[in-house]
């Protein structure tokens, strides 16, 4: 899966679970995968799940804890269900 293409999925899934605009909780996604070394995928390469699902335990995690987001692990939880639920979708449209 493009990670631009999960970044937006995430972003949206992040605005809707913590009521934050789209736009912010995109980019701290996009920020998300820089702390953890994807800088070099970030240019419209592939990205897969459980690089993905890592991010999101750890350098989302602690970027959620930072601005102080309530139910972190709930909302973590979510995004790595819509990730899931997305990857299913793309490999069956392929």
């Amino acid at each position: 899966m493009k990670i631009s293409e999960i970044i937006n999925i995430l972003g949206q899934s992040l605005s809707e679970l913590t009521h934050k605009p789209y736009l912010a909780c995109k980019g701290l996604i996009r920020i998300a995968f820089n702390d953890d070394g994807f800088q070099q995928k970030l240019n419209y390469s592939q990205i897969n799940y459980n690089d993905t699902v890592f991010v999101l335990k750890n350098a989302l995690k602690r970027r959620l804890e930072a601005i102080n987001i309530e139910y972190i692990d709930d909302t973590i939880d979510s995004l790595i269900e819509t990730v899931t639920i997305s990857q299913s979708i793309f490999t069956m449209s392929r």
